[in-house]
Order: structure tokens, then sequence, then C-alpha cells
């Protein structure tokens, strides 16, 4: 992982956020309360993730992680992996992981599916992929298998971040019932895709294939509900 490639998605999460609250997709801060709620939040966000970047990208390095196409592209480096194949490859893993939603919003009981706007699902891909899989499954991995990590203790690591999510997401959606057991099934099952993808095709292919997926879950489906 080059440092710049963490950086410069920093600067277009921080861009796409600032864009959002002034331009739509996200609530404008009316009131000078709303404001410097709005300002203090943002300032939050931009230290922790400022030094979620800085951390990751060390931790990433140290690990040996291969160059991300971004990377590859600032330091003028190869990658080792064909750009289109990859894209395919994340393209069609985030439309059969939002597909899954399409049986579960068939279940009964199970609540309709929800709209999203473009810029949210945007936001929530970058910030989450940044988090989760920049921040949290570099650490795990760099935590336990730093002096050695093979391809079996990376995947032990993806799963063990998989699950910790997993376990994160299980008060959101308390009580427990048949409905909120499937989607955290297929939240730990994305996780684990989505790590896969950060580790063998860097991270801005976890992000599109995070993308895509959100798109498919609250755009597609809902389309194919409606229609």
């Amino acid at each position: 992982m080059n440092k710049a490639t963490g950086w410069v998605l920093y600067a277009i999460w921080v861009l796409a956020v600032l864009g959002g609250i002034f331009f739509g997709g996200l609530s404008k801060p009316t009131t000078l309360e709303s404001i410097a709620l709005v300002f203090f939040s943002a300032i939050v966000l931009l230290v922790i993730y400022g030094l979620v970047v800085a951390a990751s990208t060390r931790m990433a390095a140290q690990l040996g992680f291969q160059p991300s196409l971004l990377g590859a592209l600032i330091s003028r480096e190869r990658v080792s992996f064909s750009i289109f194949w990859a894209l395919v490859l994340a393209v069609g893993l985030g439309v059969a992981l939002g597909a899954m939603y399409l049986v579960f919003f068939l279940l009964p009981n199970s609540p309709l599916p929800s709209e999203t706007s473009l810029g949210m699902i945007f936001i929530a891909a970058v910030g989450f992929e940044m988090i989760q899989r920049l921040f949290l499954l570099t650490f795990v991995g760099w935590l336990f298998f730093r002096k050695r990590l093979t391809s079996i203790r990376m995947w032990i690591a993806i799963i063990i971040t998989a699950l910790i999510l997993t376990l994160l997401a299980i008060p959101l959606i308390w009580p427990l019932d048949f409905l909120s057991a499937v989607d955290l099934v297929i939240l730990t099952l994305t996780s684990v895709v989505f790590g896969w993808l950060y580790w063998k095709r860097g991270l801005e292919m976890a992000i599109i294939a995070h993308i895509v997926f959100l798109l498919t879950k609250h755009q597609a489906i809902l389309w194919i509900w409606q229609h």
C-alpha cells in the first residue's frame, strides 16, 4: 500500500462528504447550532480518518502488501494483475452480493428495500472500506502475523475481521430473529469478500465492489420491487 494512495482516497472521501453536506445528498445545516455541530463532527472525522490513513499505510507497508492500482499509478509501478479483469471481478462480486438481498426482501415479514442517494452510497463505501479494510483488517494482520504473513494467516485475519464486524452489528439489530440472522450472514460474507479483494486487488477494488453492492441493494432491487 503506497502512502500516497491512502491520502488520495482520504482527500476524495473528505471532498465527497463536504459535497454531500453543501450540495445535496446529506442534510444541510440551517441553524447556527447545526452548523457548529457539523463543523465539530467534520473536524473529528478528519482527525480520525487521518490517523487511520497514517497508521494503516505504515502497517500495510510492513506486511508487504502489493501496490494497489492508485498507488501504482502514483509511484509509476506496475501492478501484478489485469486492471480490466480486476474491475470485472469487483463489479461482478458487488452485483452478486447485492443480489442476495433480492432473496432477503422476498422473505416473509422482511422490510422493504430503502432508497439511498448516490452521494451517500459513495461516502459510505469509501468510509467503510477505509475503516474496515484499510485499518481493521490491516491491523489484525499486522498485530498477529506481521513477522510472517502467509496466505493461510491472511485468510484467518480476514475471517477474524469479518466476525468482529458482525459482532459489532448485533446490537444495532437486536433482538435477533430469522431475518436479522440472515442479514448478519450476508454481512459476514460481504466482509470476507471485500477483505479478499483488498488483499489481492487493492483498496480501490474493494471500494468499487462495495459501491456496486450498495447500488444493487438500494437502487436496483428497489427498482425491481417497484416495477
